[in-house]
């Protein structure tokens, strides 16, 4: 079991925008893969950083690589 965490570094005055997003990408990949729910929190918040990190962690059963496929097109 794997615990996968993608971690955002945003300023302060984005990290509530920025965790909506993740929050949204993270259901749109558990209602189509079945991937287990996602954890969204925000990091940095106690501090007077202008940096704020903005994470989603999971747990997974294994790690597959990405299928990312890109597509070419060009005009004639």
């Amino acid at each position: 079991m794997f615990l996968i965490r993608r971690v955002c570094k945003v300023e302060r005055k984005d990290c509530w925008q920025v965790a909506k997003l993740l929050k949204d990408i993270c259901d749109s990949y558990e209602e189509n893969t079945g991937r287990g729910k996602a954890t969204i929190y925000i990091g940095g918040a106690g501090t007077p950083a202008d940096e704020f990190t903005v994470c989603a962690e999971w747990m997974q059963e294994t790690i597959d690589a990405n299928r990312i496929c890109l597509l070419y097109t060009s005009e004639a």
